[in-house]
């Protein structure tokens, strides 16, 4: 389903945009808020029109099985409610009311906080979490949008787009959704012609993008970032590896925030090696039965099988219909990232684990920490060092709060800008 989908080598009317942009943030914010809870409030309701025709034609775009994607909506969408958004905002900017208007700020200042007339949002398909995360800091942020839509994955923008514009028809005309040719001629254009960019993608995209911002383009970029779970000695269990198999087979193992890899400790009650066939003699197939896997995407059926040959003839393969599992001992990171594809990783020592971790210390954007309370400082301040910007218990890494710092960066507080007014305390003193 494409339709509202533009081809962004056919002409934009940018005007119109700007327009709704500027109508856009004459609104009030407690108003838009409630717009969005509406929209959240539509997309959790199983009986919901919008609903049924995203679980109908969602799965094949993201390579998800509906049960699989009927989940992840439950996820995206559970935060989306009039309180909790309003708490993000008063997070971000203390004060909501400083998106509206002039008003004070603490004691000594005012403020007033604006979004990017037009903003330019290229979006990666990972999942459909992080384009449902993007839309609502672009509408909070009172953003005219552009959103371009990853490769064959327009489906899902256009469904929220749809929901916003059946409750609200003006603030939808402050959001397009777009692809774009193969000539990326017009996409630069864009670029350059908006106030804010910010892009989801590879390094490599990351890197070639950003040169093609205007000079006074503000330029956001996400790149490459994976994610780990590591599992203490007193913390290998049944209850550890049920919790972090529902991290893993959540959006199929394929978000930036699926668990890579798990790191157990050695040392306890359950070896490493039992705790991998623990996962895969009880937990996965309980799990996988709850959530089956989607239909592969391109190139992933065949990776997997020659990944399951490799490890297969080391007798360190357990796997299922649709997931897989592998113990290996190398004390090195592990190969590139595979839908419900999990490696169980041993260690007997922080230094060893820092070791392991080292090769994506500057990717590594969330940690699922399976730990006694008592040695969870141990373990941050080992990861610290690192660019990982979330640590959270195992069974919640696909919950990030709607304030998380993506990357170690406030989305929202990336794209707007401040204008402070000080006060003075007293009369100026003239010597």
């Amino acid at each position: 389903n494409q339709e509202g989908t533009r081809d962004m080598a056919a002409p934009l009317n940018l005007q119109k945009l700007k327009r709704a942009s500027d109508q856009l943030k004459r609104r009030e914010i407690r108003d838009i808020v409630k717009l969005v809870a509406q929209v959240g409030q539509r997309w959790r309701n199983p009986s919901d029109p919008i609903r049924a025709i995203a679980l109908e034609s969602l799965p094949r775009e993201f390579g998800l099985s509906p049960q699989g994607l009927d989940w992840g909506l439950e996820l995206i969408f559970g935060d989306w409610t009039e309180d909790q958004i309003w708490d993000l905002l008063i997070d971000q900017v203390g004060n909501p009311h400083l998106l509206d208007r002039f008003a004070d700020r603490d004691e000594l200042t005012r403020a007033h906080v604006r979004g990017p007339r037009v903003m330019l949002q290229i979006l990666a398909g990972t999942s459909p979490a992080s384009m449902a995360h993007a839309v609502l800091i672009g509408i909070l942020a009172k953003a005219g949008q552009i959103l371009k839509a990853p490769s064959g994955q327009p489906t899902f923008l256009n469904l929220l787009r749809r929901t916003i514009q059946e409750l609200d028809a003006e603030l939808a005309e402050a959001i397009a959704v777009g692809t774009w040719s193969e000539r990326r001629r017009d996409l630069y254009q864009l670029m350059d012609e908006a106030d804010t960019v910010v892009a989801y993608g590879t390094d490599t995209t990351i890197g070639e993008l950003r040169p093609h911002c205007g000079p006074k383009t503000q330029f956001v970029g996400f790149g490459h970032a994976v994610s780990v779970a590591i599992v203490a000695r007193q913390f290998a269990s049944q209850s550890a590896a049920e919790q972090l198999a529902w991290d893993a087979m959540t959006y199929d193992q394929r978000g930036c925030l699926s668990p890579r890899a798990v790191f157990v400790e050695e040392g306890g009650s359950l070896s490493p090696r039992d705790f991998a066939e623990l996962l895969a003699d009880r937990v996965m197939p309980e799990v996988a039965a709850k959530l089956p896997g989607g239909a592969p995407l391109p190139g992933e059926a065949e990776a997997v099988a020659q990944r399951r040959g490799v490890y297969g003839f080391k007798g360190l393969l357990f796997s299922g219909s649709d997931w897989t599992v592998t113990y290996d001992e190398h004390k090195i990171w592990p190969d590139e990232a595979l839908p419900r594809f999990l490696t169980v990783k041993p260690f007997s020592t922080m230094d060893e684990l820092v070791s392991m971790l080292k090769p994506a210390a500057n990717h590594l954007l969330c940690v699922g920490l399976g730990a006694p309370e008592e040695r969870w400082d141990e373990f941050c301040t080992m990861l610290a060092p690192s660019s990982v910007s979330r640590i959270c218990p195992l069974g919640v890494m696909q919950c990030p709060p709607l304030n998380w710092e993506n990357d170690g960066r406030s989305p929202f507080r990336s794209i707007v800008r401040w204008c402070r007014v000080e006060t003075p305390l007293a009369p100026a003193v003239v010597v």
